[in-house]
Parts: C-alpha cells; structure tokens; sequence
C-alpha cells in the first residue's frame, strides 16, 4: 500500500511538462477546452477542504453537510449570470502603484493561502500517516512531492492532471456509497441535527460564497476562454459540484450510522478500512486525488504572488516554494481544526481582498460620497454580526478589514495611486 501511495505521488511529475508560463498569476492557456476548464474547477472546489469540511459537517448534522459545496455552487451561480461582464486585465488592486499597498495586500493573500495549504497538509498527512511512517514522515513525503510537481510543471501541469484526478474521485466516491448502502440502508440515518444553527449560522458561509465569485484559482482557469465557453465550463463544473456533494453527503450520513460517536478527524480511516481489500487502494487514490487537485494550486498561487508582487523575482525567488511549503507545515501543528482554520482563511481573505477583487474583475468604480457610508455601514454590520453570532473568533476583525478597505480607498484616490 505505502508503494501504492508514493507511487500516486510521484505519478504527479509524469504529467509535469515544463510551462512556458510558470511565472504568470493566471495560467492563460487557451489550449484547454471549456469540459477540461470545467471538470478542472470542479477538481478544485472539491478539494481537501471542501470534502473534509462536508463529510465532517454530514456526518455530524446529517443534510447540512449540503452547506459548504452548495455554498460553492451559489457563487459560481452568480458567476455565471454575471460571467459576461467579466473584464480580465491587470491584477489592479495586487499591481497597485502604491508599493507599500502592493505589499500588504499580498501579504494578505499569502496569509490566506497558507491557512488553506496547512489544512491541505494536514489531512493529506494524517491520512497517509496510517500507511506510511508517522505522521511527520508522511508530511514530508507530500511537501516533497508537492515541491518538486511544482517546480517541474508549473500552473499548466496542473490543469494536465485534474481531469485523472475527477475521474479517479468520482469512482471511489461511488465505491464508497455502494459498500455503506450495503450495511445500512438510507431509510436509517439521521437527515436533520438542529444542532447545527446552534454551533454555525448561514452567515458564516457567506465568504464561502463570495470566494467562488473572485477566487483567483476560479479566474486563473477561465481567463483563457471566450465568453461563451467560460459560461460552459462554470455551468458544468456546478453540475459535477452538485452530484460530487450529493455523494459526499451520502457518505457522512451512513458513517455516522454505522460507526457513530467517532471523531471527525477519523472519517478517512473509517472509509478505508471498511472497504474490501481489493478495492481499498481506490479509496486511497481517491482521498489523495482529491486533496492533491487543491493543494497544487493553492501552493503555486502562494508561490508566484510571493514571487511577483513581493520579492519582484529576485534571485531569492528560488526559495519561496520550499519556505511556504515549510511554513504551511509548521502551520499543521496548531489546535484549530479543520474547519476552523477553513473558515479563518476565507475571512481573512474575503474580509479583505473581496471588495477589491470583485470590483477589478469587473472594472467597477465606487463614487467617493459612497466610500464614508460604507466605512460606517459594513462596520456597523459586521459588528451586529459579531454580537450575534456571541463574538465567535472569526468574525471578530471583520469590521477592519471592510473599514480598511474603504479607508484605502479614500487615500487611493487622494493619492490618485489607485486604478480601480
């Protein structure tokens, strides 16, 4: 089994041509057709966050599991009705006139990236650790590889893989419902856990839903595609989203009949070793697709804004893969779970960079007398929130970032420094 793994692994280097482009934000290939874009941001969405987050989420609270990839679907909605409108260009609000904003927003983004990338870290770690030597050992196998698929293959070698990769989870998912659909029928679970609202509030999916409308790994695959097809591939990627989650709920709602009381951090060894012998190695490969189809990207995202908008490709460039690679494990080691460090990620990053963002993919200006209404109404909002939802750590800062923002703003454009 552990050659099995590594050799999974590895096969990632296979597909690792080198790309003409590493360097650039956004992969701009036009090569790829609007069915690969599509299955490619499918590959994404469902990624070690978003599957970890719904089996966890199903398991515990049986249908709203459904929440975080219906969330997902809910913003590529909008994307689609508002795809036409989409204006690629510069990354204005990254490639600021104004050093010291070009730095700190980067920083943002690099902050976030490396939240998501150590969840990524930590599962895939956790999982392999059962196979392999140890928790630490395997973490360092899948840094390696990570590492070295990068460097080799850069953002197109990603979009080569990602096809395999769906194909792969799409057929252990369906392997997984089958074998739990035989010790225990539908008609046994739990479809509804009032606990949930209790622990969770909508609100707090709403940067989940913002972050499909502007995530950078979104864009980066549509850029290179006519208007037309661009509508194709999202409406395509929310169909295999769709019956993905459906799965994915499926299967937390059986474990948590099957095997109840368990900790969520246990689900993977509880799908693995509940499978038949032969068909266990399709689990794995799965579980390890589907956590390696996002962390690559998330990983060379980090790795070329950290490049370009930081360090301006200096020679000491060479070393960021390895350093955010490092710092993302030391990340693991923290007490926030899974979910925790999700949704501290999406707040930062959306808190901040998502009005912005929005407003440069659309080319959306904002009148100066609406920029002092909205420092005092979205702080004013998210505070209510914050009191709401007793103060939970997430929402804590949100009222800064959305009151920075607009304050940025105001000194853009007396500094006439801004291009949004």
């Amino acid at each position: 089994m552990t050659i099995i793994i590594l050799a999974f692994l590895i096969l990632h280097i296979a597909f690792a041509g080198r790309s003409k482009s590493r360097n650039e934000y956004y992969i701009g290939d036009k090569k790829n057709g609007w069915l690969s874009t599509g299955v490619s941001i499918a590959v994404t969405v469902t990624g070690a966050s978003a599957i970890f987050g719904t089996l966890t989420l199903s398991y515990q609270y049986g249908l709203w599991g459904f929440i975080w990839l219906i969330s997902g679907c809910i913003g590529l909605t909008i994307l689609l009705i508002l795809s036409s409108k989409l204006r690629y260009g510069e990354l204005t609000f990254i490639k600021s006139q104004n050093r010291f904003f070009e730095i700190l927003l980067a920083l943002v983004i690099l902050i976030s990236w490396v939240l998501i990338i150590s969840v990524q870290l930590k599962v895939l770690s956790s999982m392999l650790s059962t196979w392999l030597w140890g928790r630490y050992f395997a973490g360092f196998i899948v840094a390696l590889t990570i590492g070295v698929y990068l460097y080799r293959g850069g953002q197109n070698a990603v979009i080569k893989s990602d096809n395999i990769q769906f194909f792969i989870m799409m057929l252990s998912l369906v392997v997984s419902v089958i074998v739990l659909l035989i010790k225990t029928p539908l008609s046994h679970v739990t479809y509804d856990n009032p606990e949930f609202l209790e622990k969770y509030s909508i609100l707090a999916f709403l940067p989940v839903i913002f972050s499909y409308i502007v995530g950078p790994d979104i864009h980066g695959r549509l850029i290179g595609l006519p208007s037309q097809d661009r509508r194709k591939s999202i409406g395509v990627s929310i169909l295999l989203i769709s019956l993905f989650s459906l799965g994915l709920v499926i299967v937390g709602m059986l474990l948590q009949r099957v095997f109840p009381g368990v900790s969520p951090s246990k689900i993977p060894e509880l799908i693995v070793l509940n499978v038949p012998d032969s068909l266990r190695w399709l689990i794995l490969l799965g579980l390890t697709a589907a956590i390696m189809s996002s962390l690559d990207t998330t990983v060379f995202t980090a790795t070329t804004i950290c490049n370009e908008n930081l360090l301006k490709n200096r020679p000491a460039s060479s070393l960021t893969l390895p350093l955010i690679l490092l710092l993302s494990l030391l990340t693991t080691f923290s007490n926030l779970g899974i979910i925790d460090l999700m949704m501290l990620s999406y707040n930062i990053y959306i808190g901040i960079m998502g009005v912005p963002l929005f407003m440069s993919l659309f080319r959306l200006r904002m009148p100066p007398e609406n920029v002092f209404k909205g420092i005092l109404f979205i702080s004013v909002f998210f505070f209510g929130v914050s009191f709401y939802l007793n103060f939970k750590y997430y929402y804590i800062y949100s009222a800064t970032p959305w009151a920075f923002y607009h304050i940025w703003l105001i000194l853009s454009r007396m500094l006439q420094t801004s291009k949004i």
